[in-house]
């Protein structure tokens, strides 16, 4: 590693990562924010364990219910919710550059409600969670062609992809509404509390092929960074530089659309995590770039501060992580749209 101006370079296998002195800096103090958030939820609950008690229960061969309190629920859903986090965060990013708005993130545009209808249905079809993943992954592509189909008109008119995306995603979540009055009460509110989004049905199972998913589909989205940050300059110009416009533009929605998708079929269409961590990633480290890296740290982390909360501040009812990430994110999206009115009145 070393200084190049005002740029960081880190060196990489495969080349180098050309970094702005702030953006590091932000991506440190996340870093180090993000590792006291899982270690406040390690430690907080309805169960509390001892702050000075949780390393030694992760390397200890003792068996005891805080060991398994610690290891077997809290873990588990910790991870779960960084992996999750981290897609959501880096998909809303890819999209908010890809159609240059910050409104335009896949649980607004209703790619997350789509994903969900698709791994419900599944669900609902084949009576099990086998192939929850490839409904969801289904569900979100064909919301996503179904979107821009409908929004087309002499070109992609991004406003109206907007309000296209905002009524696909309430019609929807009204068709998965329906499904879920099919089954039984108990079915139905497990299903409920995994439409609002939540970390409360994790099992161990599900760690290993989200972490996968999560260091693949960073990987090919970090690589794509440099072609996604000059597909925001005029068409023409971007064609200039030698990139092949439409082809990137369908592999950076394909993969932000399966990182949604992933992170849906596994917790469910937390809402507005995707929606707030470019922007706030952006403002923070002062960057006309993308910023996937840092939209992924802001995504862990309102992940994790949102569900610890859902854990902790209700003790006779675990409440599911979007009620808190919704409280975060709605009055974003009312200041914005405001925002973005005022602009076209003037």
């Amino acid at each position: 590693m070393k200084l190049l101006g005002h740029h960081l370079v880190v060196p990489l296998p495969c080349g180098a990562l050309l970094m702005r002195k702030r953006s590091a800096a932000v991506g440190c103090a996340l870093l180090a924010f993000t590792l006291i958030a899982m270690f406040a939820a390690h430690w907080l609950g309805v169960y509390p364990i001892a702050a000075d008690r949780i390393v030694p229960l992760m390397f200890s061969g003792e068996s005891s219910v805080d060991q398994l309190i610690l290891l077997d629920v809290r873990m588990p859903r910790i991870l779960v919710g960084v992996f999750v986090g981290g897609l959501m965060g880096m998909s809303g990013a890819i999209f908010q550059a890809l159609m240059r708005n910050p409104l335009a993130s896949p649980d607004v545009l209703g790619f997350n409600a789509g994903a969900a209808f698709g791994a419900l249905l599944t669900i609902f079809l084949f009576g099990s969670a086998v192939y929850v993943f490839w409904g969801a992954v289904i569900g979100g592509v064909l919301t996503a062609v179904l979107v821009v189909a409908l929004s087309w008109q002499r070109g992609l008119d991004l406003f109206r992809l907007i309000m296209v995306g905002i009524g696909i995603g309430f019609t929807l979540l009204a068709c998965a509404d329906f499904l879920m009055s099919q089954l039984d009460i108990q079915r139905a509110s497990d299903m409920a509390k995994w439409l609002v989004g939540s970390l409360g049905q994790i099992q161990r199972e599900d760690i290993a092929p989200l972490a996968i998913a999560f260091v693949v589909l960073g990987a090919l989205g970090i690589v794509l960074q440099y072609s996604l940050d000059r597909l925001a300059f005029d068409e023409d110009l971007a064609t200039g530089l030698g990139l092949k416009v439409n082809s990137l533009r369908l592999l950076l929605v394909a993969v932000a659309v399966v990182m949604t998708a992933t992170a849906v079929a596994v917790a469910g269409p937390i809402p507005f995590v995707a929606f707030v961590s470019g922007p706030i990633a952006r403002q923070l480290s002062k960057t006309p770039s993308s910023a996937l890296i840092l939209a992924a740290g802001i995504g862990i982390l309102v992940t994790l501060l949102s569900d610890t909360a859902a854990r902790t501040l209700v003790a006779s009812f675990q409440m599911p992580t979007g009620v808190f990430t919704a409280l975060i994110g709605a009055p974003y999206l009312i200041w914005l749209l405001a925002r973005q009115a005022k602009r076209n009145l003037i």
